[in-house]
């Protein structure tokens, strides 16, 4: 407030003279006016000063109470995947949000598979990598878990669910707010397991974009097939590339968007059509 009333005495005339008729008046009104807007700043200071400490006083004899009491505050939120709900008091066998299956179900699904899918950001690539699928007795559910990635700091790990009556699994990340999700065919015997991953991808930098590309797990029996970033003319690219060609259209596809139509073809409506990432 007294800078503001040296300020107002120090100004020149000529400035005060174009907003003010009387000099010395203006500069008493100019005094006045600061000294008001101080003290009812000040008033507004003290005033939410003293509700912020009645507020933590407040607190802390409700902290007290409890303490006496024997009243323990709530835990903190858990991270997403300890959300999912605790394993049923029966072992073995998963919890309904799972898909209800029971171990005696799914031990055939345990195993090493090579996972193979088209690289995002490179045209004709394939990324290849290992996936161990085993029962976990501590989450009651089957599992997944990545291995010998070429991109090592994308390894993912999750859990598996199995919707009731339809022959897809799903293997899900949570974690940070992220989910990626694999929907792939349930192998049976030799057949490899094949669908679609849904996942971000970020091709510049810290741009990220939603990427989806056909995927397929291959069990691995004797030798470990050819891992990392498989390019054209590789002993194993041409067999990973037949595979993802053959997921579209039985085990996954995309719906393109419509094209206009227009002229002669104005009313006739186009036959559908299936379209992959490949």
């Amino acid at each position: 407030m007294a800078a503001a009333v040296i300020v107002a005495w120090l100004l020149p005339d000529e400035v005060l003279a174009k907003f003010y008729k009387g000099l010395d008046d203006a500069r008493v009104q100019m005094s006045l006016n600061s000294g008001m807007i101080g003290v009812a700043i000040g008033f507004m200071v003290l005033w939410q000063f003293k509700r912020s400490e009645r507020a933590r006083r407040d607190d802390a004899e409700h902290a007290a109470e409890h303490a006496r009491a024997g009243i323990r505050r709530l835990p903190a939120l858990e991270p997403p995947e300890a959300l999912d709900p605790v394993a049923p008091s029966r072992p073995g066998v998963v919890a309904p949000s799972y898909g209800g299956y029971s171990y005696a179900n799914v031990k055939d699904l345990e195993g090493r598979y090579v996972c193979f899918r088209p690289a995002f950001t490179s045209a004709g690539i394939i990324s290849a990598y290992l996936m161990d699928l085993r029962w976990d007795d501590a989450a009651s559910c089957l599992t997944f878990k990545e291995k010998d990635r070429e991109d090592a700091g994308h390894t993912e790990r999750g859990r598996i669910y199995l919707p009731d009556g339809r022959p897809f699994m799903n293997l899900v990340t949570v974690g940070g707010g992220g989910i990626r999700l694999i929907t792939v065919s349930r192998p049976e015997e030799q057949e490899s397991a094949r669908g679609l991953i849904m996942t971000l991808s970020n091709p510049s930098g810290m741009h990220f974009t939603p990427a989806c590309a056909p995927i397929v797990l291959r069990r691995v029996t004797d030798r470990i097939p050819q891992l990392g970033f498989i390019r054209p003319g590789a002993p194993d690219y041409e067999s990973y590339r037949q595979e993802l060609e053959a997921v579209a259209p039985e085990f996954g596809f995309f719906a393109t968007a419509p094209q206009p139509v227009g002229g002669a073809e104005a009313g006739l409506a186009e036959e559908p059509r299936l379209s992959l990432v490949s």
